[in-house]
């Protein structure tokens, strides 16, 4: 190893322990490290070695490790601050849904006589789409008037104070799904079979985030909390959950068959558990700090028509509301019906 710069001039010798004097290459005997040309190779060497120590050590501070001892399947070190939420065990999800009640909500004979529809400002079906298209989902941004909608072959950001299309981005085939992750970023389905794509609302900048592995159609696109941190995606054969900071590969994946071309499910930020509907029409919870399936919701008395839509988990109350062909149900702690068993 060079020592250059302890005794300018010289060149320390570690298997010999002494001091040379740099000799130029021409008077030095071969293969003699105090060479000039030797000593100057080593201190490039070392220069090069110090380089890529620091940037070893730089990236090593940057990078997220994954908690070995955590319980929460989510919680990575020092990242409590930016989930911006208390932690809590599987055992403490599934105690909460495990005594969730179903009660069903008495709706008035006459409730259409006291509802009223109000068209303001509707978007053309010239800036939509065509006689032909369909839209297939929205998602109504929490700080601005904005909405973005998915369609057969476009999704768009339509300004609902102008009542106009401002954005659209063109699709080879359907987007299924939509959702705001933050103010600005917009995570969708982008036609291609399984593959989720960010957009940029200000620099109107787009890329396929995400391709599910199974490369199945693509059947919900959700926030995973508030933050937009990370992103549900589900299919016909299961839900995967990303994290936008990391790689292409999910940090959960849940298996859950549903029916039809989209998910019905809905998530509670506070419990952090994804309530969706599988295909034998019961109502399955799966916790995102746990990463383990928390069985499905006890159902309501009596003998129900119709599929479970609209899951809705009330903010900032541990009470679920669903709809099924002309009744609402409500899953609250301790609720009115009793267990079907």
């Amino acid at each position: 190893m060079a020592n250059i710069g302890t005794i300018p001039g010289f060149y320390y010798d570690t298997e010999k322990k002494k001091y040379f004097k740099i000799t130029a290459n021409h008077a030095a005997p071969p293969e003699a490290k105090h060479s000039l040309s030797n000593v100057r190779r080593e201190a490039r060497e070392t220069k090069k070695r110090k380089l890529d120590d620091r940037k070893r050590q730089k990236a090593a501070k940057q990078t997220v490790q994954r908690s070995r001892i955590s319980r929460d399947a989510l919680c990575y070190s020092s990242l409590g601050r930016e989930l911006g939420q208390v932690l809590a065990s599987g055992e403490l999800e599934a105690a909460v849904l495990a005594n969730l009640r179903p009660e069903r909500i008495t709706v008035p004979q006459h409730y259409g006589e006291s509802v009223s529809v109000l068209d303001v400002q509707p978007l053309s079906d010239g800036l939509v789409g065509q006689a032909d298209s369909s839209l297939w989902s929205s998602s109504l941004s929490t700080t601005r008037e904005n909405l973005a909608i998915s369609g057969t072959a476009d999704v768009f950001l339509a300004d609902l104070t102008v009542g106009d299309v401002i954005s659209r981005l063109p699709l080879a085939r359907e987007s299924r799904d939509i959702a705001w992750l933050d103010a600005t970023t917009i995570a969708y389905d982008d036609g291609s079979n399984g593959g989720v794509g960010l957009w940029d609302v200000r620099s109107q900048g787009r890329a396929t985030r995400w391709k599910r592995a199974k490369k199945s159609a693509i059947t919900g696109v959700m926030s995973a909390n508030r933050h937009g941190v990370q992103v549900v995606v589900g299919g016909n054969m299961g839900i995967d959950v990303y994290d936008t900071r990391h790689g292409k590969s999910p940090l959960l994946s849940f298996d859950h068959t549903h029916q039809g071309p989209q998910q019905r499910w809905t998530i509670n930020n506070d419990l952090g558990v994804i309530t969706a509907v599988d295909r034998e029409n019961d109502i399955q919870c799966y916790g995102l700090r746990s990463g383990k399936p928390l069985g499905r919701l006890t159902r309501p008395q009596g003998n129900g028509k119709g599929m479970w839509r609209a899951l809705r988990w009330l903010e900032g109350e541990t009470v679920l509301q669903a709809c099924r062909g002309d009744e609402v149900v409500r899953w609250r702690w301790g609720g009115g019906d009793d267990d079907e068993g």
